[in-house]
């Protein structure tokens, strides 16, 4: 069965409607300092692991 020309259309465009989501969760991440969050918290497992903290 050969791929029509939506089907083509369609298969390119869900990669991009993907990296458009993506890239509005990773804007709305940093906007909210996420970032800063999880490094706060690997900072604070270190070290308890260590028996520092």
């Amino acid at each position: 069965m050969p791929l029509t020309t939506e089907t083509t259309v369609r298969l390119r465009r869900t990669p991009l409607v993907l990296l458009v989501v993506f890239l509005a969760l990773f804007l709305l991440g940093v906007a909210l300092d996420e970032p800063l969050r999880v490094l706060e918290q690997a900072r604070s497992i270190c070290l308890e692991c260590i028996g520092i903290g």
